[in-house]
């Protein structure tokens, strides 16, 4: 059996002291639930690259999604509707201090936090047997739980905002809403389906399935650009606003930034999942995570640590209690 390892989402501010996402899987059948594992990592570094690369929580279970707050309090969801948590997973004592949050009759498929609040997205598998083509319901963390808030009315894929007043969501078929605080006001649809979206100070973007970057406000969506080579869904998977820069990171083409009218792609070997674009430019890649301070040198951490560190077991063997 080929086993192949895929980083796959990214959180934190800094790419040294981020926390993220793998899968581990028979590469001949791709990744699947319950044939797959699934890992939390965790890369703790100081300025002068002192520190290590942990990966924790194995589960043959599917992690879903991933937030962790500047202080690094860390929120995952698990697809068959668990919440794993970690007051501050830099913490020495990180590895006892995980707690799990039952969501019932809930299949979790993404977490954002903005500003002090957290928010949840995902199916109630309790009225609907066809879940996963419904309406998301979102959850908002209040007092240690996990309670429902209004719908925007469509299936989430992605989630992101400045604070609990101003955040914004990108759906399956192209729709996008925003949260007030209090109500969702859905925008204008493109039709097709959107993968990211990105609430930076002045503008909000978002990317489509044909590789569009679009540039998102009340009144609709105004086209930024194309990504060079784009001719496969997901070829635009992420976008972020960093250091005045707009950036798009494709999990096929590299890491592209905005110049002039177009897009250039100035790290071809940077295949790119998932940014995070706080105080400095964090990038996922499939074996390690990149990041820059300045947008020109980029450094990476993590290189290889599960596929190295799991190479001695089976797939899918000796999951409990590890961590490494």
């Amino acid at each position: 059996m080929n086993i192949d390892v895929s980083y796959y989402s990214v959180s934190g501010l800094k790419n040294r002291r981020c926390a993220f996402l793998a899968n581990r899987f028979d590469a001949e059948y791709g990744y699947k639930p319950g044939d797959a594992e699934s890992w939390i990592v965790v890369n703790d570094y100081t300025p002068e690259a002192q520190g290590e690369t942990r990966f924790t929580n194995g589960t043959l279970a599917w992690y879903t999604g991933l937030w962790s707050s500047p202080q690094g309090t860390a929120y995952i969801t698990r697809h068959d509707g668990w919440v794993i948590f970690n007051p501050d997973i830099f913490a020495k004592n990180a590895f006892s201090r995980w707690q799990n949050h039952e969501l019932k009759d809930f299949n979790a498929w993404g977490v954002h936090g903005a500003g002090e609040e957290v928010f949840v997205w995902g199916s109630d598998t309790s009225e609907d047997a066809d879940a996963a083509l419904a309406p998301s319901t979102v959850l908002r963390q209040e007092n240690g739980d996990w309670l429902p808030i209004a719908s925007p009315g469509f299936r989430i894929v992605a989630m992101h905002g400045t604070d609990g007043t101003n955040l914004w969501a990108a759906g399956a078929g192209g729709e996008i809403a925003s949260w007030d605080g209090n109500s969702w006001v859905r925008h204008a649809s493109i039709g097709y389906a959107l993968h990211s979206i990105h609430v930076g100070e002045k503008n909000v973007y978002a990317t489509s399935a044909r590789g569009e970057i679009l540039r998102v406000s009340p009144s609709g969506c105004e086209l930024e650009g194309v990504l060079p080579g784009a001719s496969m869904p997901g070829d635009a998977a992420c976008v972020a606003v960093w250091n005045d820069d707009l950036w798009v990171g494709s999990a096929r083409l590299g890491l592209f930034r905005k110049t002039g009218a177009g897009f250039t792609c100035v790290k071809p070997n940077i295949t790119c999942t998932s940014i995070d674009a706080r105080d400095e430019l964090v990038l996922c890649a499939p074996n390690r995570i990149s990041g820059s301070a300045n947008g020109t040198d980029f450094m990476s951490f993590g290189v290889d640590v599960v596929r190295n560190g799991r190479s001695s077991h089976g797939l899918c063997r000796d999951l409990e209690g590890n961590q490494q």
